[in-house]
C-alpha cells in the first residue's frame, strides 16, 4: 500500500504544480505573454524540458499530460480501496473502540487537493473537450461559472481554445478523428469522477457537460452504422443514466438542452443532437417514476 501512496503522493504533486503555475498567470491584454507562461506549465507538466519543433501545446497537454495523469490515479485509487478491503476482512470486524474512532480511508485526498483535482477536470474540459464539440452544443467557456477555488482567469481558460482554432481552421473536415480524441478525453474524465471517493461530490458539477459530450459523441457523425467510438459513447451513456437517480438524469439531460445557444440549430449535427436529448428525455419519462420527476421538475 505504501506504493501506491506514493504514487498518488507524485501524481498529485504534479497536477498542483501545474495548477498552481496557471493560477500565477495574471490577466493580461498580452497574449503572447499568457500563451508563453501556458506554455511553460505544459512543458513542466509532460516532462519536456526542451522546446520541440512543430509540438502542438494544446494536444500534448491532454494527450501526454492530464489523460495519462488521470488514468494513473485511477488505478492507483482503484489499487488502494483494493489493499484496504482486503486488509478489512482479513483483521475481520471491528472492536467497539475501533468503531468509535475509525480511520480514515487510505489515500484520502485533502481539500486543497481536490480544489486542484477540479481545476485540472476543468482545464481538460476546457482545453481538451470544448474545442471538439461543434459550436453551439456546450456553454461558451467565456460564460461558465467554476467555483470560486478555481482561481484561474478566464484568459488561461480559454487558451487551449484559441490554439485549437488556430491550428484547425476546418474542423468539419476532421470530424471522425476528434471524435476519437473527444472519446479519449471524456474516458478519463468520466472515469476519475466515477471513483468512491469523487463521485458524490465532483460527478453531479460535471454530470451536465458529461452527458451532453456523450449525447454529441453519438450523434457528431452522420453514419447508418454506429462507429466503435460511437458505439463506445453509447455505452457510456446508458451506464451514467443507469448510476445517476432518475431525476439528476432527466435535469442534467434538460440542463444539457437548455445551455446550447440558437446557433446550434443551424447545424445538422445540432439537430441530431437535439433530437437525441429529446428522445432520451421521453424515455426516461417513460420509467418508473419518470412522471412524478418531470413533474417535480416542473413545480421546483
Amino acid at each position: 500500500m505504501e506504493a501506491e501512496l506514493k504514487q498518488q503522493e507524485a501524481l498529485m504533486r504534479s497536477l498542483r504544480e501545474f495548477v498552481d503555475a496557471l493560477r500565477d498567470i495574471k490577466k493580461t491584454e498580452d497574449v503572447g505573454n499568457i500563451n508563453r507562461d501556458v506554455v511553460g506549465a505544459v512543458r513542466a507538466l509532460c516532462g519536456s524540458s526542451q522546446a520541440k519543433n512543430g509540438i502542438q501545446w494544446h494536444d500534448e497537454v491532454w494527450q501526454r499530460g492530464l489523460v495519462p495523469i488521470f488514468q494513473r490515479l485511477c488505478l492507483c485509487m482503484t489499487r488502494l480501496d483494493q489493499l484496504e478491503a482486503q486488509e478489512r476482512k482479513e483483521v475481520g470486524p471491528q472492536t467497539a473502540r475501533q468503531a468509535e474512532k475509525p480511520k480514515a480511508p487510505a489515500g484520502l485526498l485533502s481539500l486543497r487537493d481536490y480544489s486542484v483535482l477540479q481545476a485540472a477536470v476543468e482545464l481538460l474540459f476546457c482545453w481538451g473537450a470544448h474545442p471538439r464539440v461543434a459550436a453551439g452544443v456546450l456553454m461558451p467557456i467565456e460564460k461558465r461559472r467554476p467555483t470560486r477555488t478555481l482561481e484561474i482567469s478566464k484568459d488561461v481558460l480559454m487558451w487551449g481554445y484559441r490554439e485549437f482554432t488556430r491550428v484547425v481552421v476546418d474542423a468539419e473536415n476532421k470530424r471522425e478523428e476528434t471524435v476519437c480524441e473527444l472519446l479519449a478525453i471524456t474516458q478519463a474524465v468520466l472515469q476519475l469522477l466515477s471513483l468512491p471517493q469523487f463521485q458524490p461530490i465532483l460527478l453531479p458539477k460535471y454530470v451536465v457537460e458529461l452527458l451532453a459530450l456523450l449525447v454529441y459523441g453519438e450523434m457528431a457523425m452522420d453514419t447508418e452504422t454506429p462507429t466503435p467510438e460511437q458505439t463506445e459513447f453509447i455505452r457510456l451513456r446508458e451506464m451514467v443514466l443507469r448510476v445517476l437517480p432518475l431525476r439528476m438524469s432527466m435535469s442534467s439531460l434538460r440542463a444539457a438542452l437548455g445551455q446550447s445557444t440558437p446557433v446550434i440549430s443551424e447545424l445538422a449535427v445540432g439537430q441530431r443532437f437535439k433530437a437525441r436529448c429529446g428522445y432520451l428525455l421521453s424515455r426516461l419519462l417513460m420509467e418508473d417514476g419518470g412522471i412524478v420527476a418531470t413533474i417535480e421538475l416542473l413545480l421546483g
